[in-house]
């Protein structure tokens, strides 16, 4: 399936560096049930989520949670993609293949549940969706390490195990604001909070060009470039994120460096798919 890739680093979309078109996330725990196509498909799926959009840090990591947008993937919906880039040529885009919606649509089908040590769902927010993966053990230390940044935003009393099952069954509202705080974001998402600070104060400099000082990202991923690891034949990088404040950056990029060598070789030797699978059933940290 073709998608486009934008690299937008004056222009970051909440706690996005890049932003692309039809992205999703998924969750599925036996492959036996999978054949054919849908194995291909699904080993594409965890490639891309995974290996390239931080995946495998919430799954073998330290990353509590991993947020991917969800697009519609009508026909008339892409065709108004195509029509709006057409008539904006400057914004730089570049076609990819990409296969995360059609595995999502998969796991959905197939029902396939997974351990309770880690969220799979969708999220309305605004007017598309969101589709989170998180680990609960990681995501409550983090609640409550910053349970002050949570309490900032939500008006009802702070329980983090009470706020995980309400992610777990459908209750979002908290969840939309946690999603609209550039703050809490960066807690989740693995970030850094004091990155997710400066990125709220120096937002609206971002947005409109005014910015003095140009911030890097925590690693290229322009995907035209040879990455700097891979594992699969696919880019394996760590998570993307603008690096505001340099120290506590430097140690979020040597670490999630340390734990992506731990990663390839706990997959090293064996199938990705069932590998994947099997983690996300037993939720066992490495």
């Amino acid at each position: 399936m073709i998608s486009y890739f934008f690299s937008l680093p004056k222009l970051k979309r909440e706690h996005y560096l890049i932003l692309f078109f039809f992205l999703s996330i998924c969750s599925c725990s036996r492959s036996e049930r999978l054949t054919g196509t849908d194995r291909e498909i699904l080993t594409k799926f965890f490639e891309e989520l995974l290996l390239e959009h931080g995946g495998a840090y919430t799954l073998l990591g330290s990353k509590p949670a991993t947020v991917e947008d969800l697009i519609d993937m009508s026909p008339e919906n892409q065709k108004k993609i195509r029509q709006y880039l057409a008539s904006h040529p400057e914004i730089p885009a570049i076609e990819i293949d990409r296969h995360l919606e059609e595995g999502w649509e998969i796991l959905q089908r197939k029902k396939v549940s997974i351990s309770e040590k880690f969220v799979f769902t969708q999220v309305n927010y605004k007017n598309y969706n969101l589709l989170v993966f998180l680990n609960v053990d990681l995501a409550i230390s983090a609640l409550m390490k910053h349970d002050s940044e949570i309490k900032r935003i939500s008006d009802s009393d702070f329980d983090p195990i009470a706020l995980i099952e309400d992610l777990r069954t459908g209750k979002h509202d908290v969840w939309r604001q946690i999603f609209d705080d550039f703050v809490c974001q960066g807690i989740l998402l693995g970030y850094g909070l004091k990155n997710g600070i400066l990125f709220q104060d120096l937002y609206k400099e971002r947005v409109s060009g005014s910015l003095k000082e140009e911030y890097l990202p925590s690693e290229n991923n322009d995907p035209r470039l040879k990455a700097e690891s891979d594992l699969n034949g696919v880019p394996f990088r760590i998570p993307i994120f603008v690096m505001f404040d340099k120290k506590e950056s430097e140690n979020l990029v040597a670490n999630y460096k340390k734990e992506r060598e731990r990663i390839r070789e706990f997959y090293s030797g064996k199938d990705f798919l069932d590998t994947t699978l099997s983690q996300l059933k037993s939720g066992c940290r490495h």
